[in-house]
């Protein structure tokens, strides 16, 4: 859909046919299990055969509900080889 002033509401995504909003309890398990481990979303993404997007907004409702926490390096996971620079870099400047 091509970027326009829109005149009613818009819920992103909504009319996307090729964007899977629905997930399997076993794939929120594994998940779950993967972002503890420290897995980048984008392998997480490739893991369970997903549009990385899907991942994300599944993160997003994740953490909202409590269910995942931050951790270090954040989407990236142990990926994330300046994650504990940046994370000093951000303390220091406190």
């Amino acid at each position: 859909m091509p970027i326009a002033v829109l005149d009613q509401e818009y819920i992103p995504l909504a009319e996307d046919p090729d964007f899977d909003w629905h997930w399997s309890a076993e794939e929120v398990r594994t998940v779950t299990k993967l972002w503890r481990k420290g897995i980048s979303f984008w392998k997480i993404a490739e893991q369970l055969d997903r549009d990385a997007d899907e991942v994300m907004v599944l993160l997003i409702a994740l953490s909202r509900r409590g269910i995942i926490r931050p951790r270090p390096g954040w989407v990236w996971g142990k990926e994330n080889k300046n994650a504990n620079k940046t994370s000093q870099k951000d303390t220091d400047k406190a």
